[in-house]
Parts: structure tokens; C-alpha cells; sequence
């Protein structure tokens, strides 16, 4: 499944305005019940996070699910640590609301706090994003790239990458990709779910306007705050989020349940052999 799509839905339902939330607030009822028939029906359901499937899960039924989380390719986002001290990061696909949200919130009410501190900091939103979007942020001289090739070499010399996500489930992949860089990541509590890291280790978590200017300001202003997180940000993925030691557990799982269903197919054919005159 990924996401519990129905827990990202009610989350939206309860961000939006009445007529909108409304629409959303059906859509995630019929949704949870779908993803929970699936479940039901299935010999085992694989989601990124564990909060998504604590949403959906419960009692016996959890061991017909588990968690897969996310994983990052270090070789294609190789480290490059190398901040110029002043460029802040939004990577994605920018079509979703989550991302569309997380981007004007930013663009809009927090980089001014940041701004009216560091006047040169830049913001830049790396991504396929609509014509709308871009215009809105080029107005706010916010830079927008639409889709690229090479993210790593579009993101490089950023400062800090941002996940300001105010609704939304699952395990954001821009942090991975944030951390496999060597950018300095600052997250909102919704970006930090369903993973492990540390925060003030790994990265640094904010919530309130204020408190993401206060995070952002400590990192624009210290370098060595900046290379401790680039660093354990880096570990951390290689230890943590390599496809490698997270598909292992999956694959061994559906090998697990493949001979099972053999086994039973061969007792099947055997007792309906035995059976015959």
C-alpha cells in the first residue's frame, strides 16, 4: 500500500475549509474501508511507516501486514556536502496538496520570518510543479526549476532542505534524498513520521512559523551545526534506508508465503488423492 491514503485525506479534511473538508472527510471514510477490506482479503499488506499501519491495522490482523520503509539510493544522491550559506531546498513532485501546501506555507509564512533576518537567504523549489504554482512563488522571488534530470546536481550547494508538510502520510522521500546529499534537513512532525531519526542529531524539527525561523537561523548561522547534521544525516540513511537491508526482510517474507501456499496446495492435491476409490 505505501501510505494509509485514507489517514492522509483525513488529516487534508481537517486542514480545509468547510465545503472542501467536507468533500475530503467522505472521501477518507470510503477510503479506510477500502484499504481495510484489502487488508482482509490479502495474505500480507506492506506499507513505509508504522504509524500508517497502526492506523489501519489492529489487533490479530497486524500479522497479515508489515513495515517496508523507504529507502534511498546513496550512489545516484551521492554526499556532497558543500553549503553556500544561504540557499534553502523544497524537493518533489509539487502537483500533490501536501507539497502544494507545504511550499506556500513556507514560501509565505515562514521564509519572510527568515528573511527579514538573513535578507540574501534563497528558496528554491527543485520538481514538477503547475504553471499557477510557479508563477505565485516567482512572485515572492522564490526559484522554481519544473522537472530536472539530475536533482543531486540541482540541489548542490543548497544549505538546508526543507520538509514543511502540514498534512500527508507515510515516509517522505525528499528527506532520504536531503540527507544522502549532505543537506541539513529541518522538518515538520508529519515529514519526521515513520522514521528513526533523532532530532538535533539527525536533523532539527520545527512546527510553528516561529519555531522554523529559529531552526533555520541556527543553521545559517553555524557552520559546524550544518557539517554535524550533513554527516549523521548521511549515516543515518546508509544505516538505516539502504535498499538493500530493507528489501531483505520483505522478500523473505513472500518466499515465506509462497512455500507456504505450496505446502498447502501439495496437502490439498494429496488428501484429495487419497480420497478417491
Amino acid at each position: 500500500m505505501t501510505d494509509a491514503i485514507s489517514l492522509s485525506y483525513e488529516r487534508t479534511a481537517a486542514h480545509l475549509g468547510l465545503l472542501r473538508g467536507a468533500l475530503y472527510g467522505i472521501e477518507a471514510r470510503r477510503l479506510i474501508r477500502f484499504e481495510r477490506e484489502l487488508i482482509d482479503r490479502c495474505d500480507l499488506t506492506v506499507l513505509v511507516s508504522a504509524v500508517d499501519r497502526d492506523f489501519l491495522v489492529q489487533g490479530e490482523k497486524s500479522n497479515k501486514s508489515m513495515v517496508c520503509s523507504n529507502g534511498v539510493d546513496s550512489d545516484r544522491f551521492r554526499f556532497d556536502y558543500a553549503p553556500d550559506g544561504q540557499t534553502l531546498v523544497f524537493i518533489g513532485k509539487n502537483f500533490a496538496f501536501y507539497n502544494v501546501d507545504a511550499i506556500l506555507y513556507f514560501a509565505e509564512v515562514v521564509l519572510p520570518l527568515v528573511r527579514s533576518q538573513f535578507p540574501k537567504t534563497k528558496f528554491k523549489v527543485i520538481g514538477q510543479i503547475g504553471n499557477g504554482l510557479r508563477r505565485r512563488l516567482e512572485k515572492q522571488d522564490v526559484a522554481v526549476t519544473g522537472a530536472v534530470d539530475d536533482i543531486g546536481f540541482t540541489a548542490h550547494g543548497a544549505t538546508i532542505g526543507v520538509c514543511p508538510l502540514r498534512v500527508g502520510a507515510g515516509v517522505q522521500n525528499k528527506i532520504l534524498e536531503y540527507m544522502s546529499l549532505g543537506i541539513p534537513v529541518v522538518t515538520s512532525k508529519v515529514g519526521l513520521e515513520g522514521l528513526d531519526a533523532i532530532p538535533d542529531k539527525h536533523l532539527l524539527v520545527a512546527e510553528q512559523p516561529a519555531e522554523w525561523a529559529v531552526q533555520i537561523s541556527r543553521l545559517l548561522s553555524s557552520p559546524e551545526l550544518r557539517s554535524d547534521l550533513a554527516h549523521h544525516g548521511r549515516s543515518f540513511v546508509e544505516e538505516k534506508h539502504a535498499w538493500a537491508a530493507l528489501v531483505a526482510p520483505l522478500s523473505d517474507r513472500i518466499f515465506k508465503l509462497v512455500e507456504a501456499k505450496r505446502r498447502d496446495q501439495a496437502d490439498a492435491s494429496a488428501n484429495q488423492g487419497s480420497s478417491l476409490p
